[in-house]
């Protein structure tokens, strides 16, 4: 059932991005198009997942943070835009389990999310706006505790964002868009190295940004 529901999911994402395509090369006509790059501060918090081992105290604390990623958008309206973002969040590790034991890794996080903004209507240069949007998330994660090597893998996962933020108008074609973002995907499973190991199943991720970024519009 759930590699049913995972296909479909697929299959859904595929249209959605061909169609996106689609309405990307008639505004590329009509002058709608824009780039967008930004940078952030991330915190993701912790890291939580199930393991036998730990019981319900399963979680790996994390440090703050990076952001990073790019977004081609397309202006549908004078409040309305579509955008295909690819981002990338990293954080270090620092402890494992409850109680605590230190844990040197880190926590990567890479996504491609199809998003819709709503742009508030203002006579001002500043615009706020509020929207969200779907995808795919791969994390990777690799840590080790007292240098014994605990996991080094990755996995995908059906990904969601949720965002708030506003657009300050510079010159004729450029924006300064400052932004907060939460990003968050369930359900990660990662091999344990260690022979007779759990595995570190149905993992939860949450993180938390504020970004800065410039959008040139074409």
């Amino acid at each position: 059932m759930e590699v049913t529901m995972l296909n479909i999911f697929h299959k859904r994402f595929l249209i959605s991005a061909v169609t996106y395509m689609l309405i990307v090369q008639s505004a590329m006509a009509d002058n709608n198009l824009y780039v967008t790059g930004f940078v952030g501060l991330l915190d993701t918090g912790s890291y939580n997942f199930s393991n036998a081992s730990f019981g319900n105290k399963a979680v790996i604390t994390t440090e703050q943070g990076m952001n990073v990623g790019i977004a081609i958008g397309v202006n549908l309206s004078s409040n309305m835009r579509a955008e295909f973002e690819l981002s990338r969040t990293t954080n270090n590790t620092s402890e494992i389990g409850t109680p605590y034991v230190a844990y040197d890794g880190s926590i990567d996080a890479s996504f491609a999310l199809v998003n819709l903004w709503y742009d508030l209507p203002t006579d001002t240069k500043i615009k706020p706006y509020v929207g969200g949007g779907i995808g795919y998330a791969q994390i990777s994660h690799a840590g080790s505790a007292s240098g014994i090597a605990i996991v080094d893998d990755s996995d995908t996962s059906f990904a969601a964002q949720i965002g708030v933020g506003g657009r300050i108008s510079i010159g004729a074609n450029g924006a300064i868009d400052i932004g907060y973002r939460y990003k968050f995907f369930n359900g990660t499973d990662l091999q344990q190295l260690q022979l007779g190991g759990q595995n570190f199943e149905n993992g939860k991720y949450g993180s938390h940004s504020i970004n800065v970024g410039y959008s040139y519009n074409f």
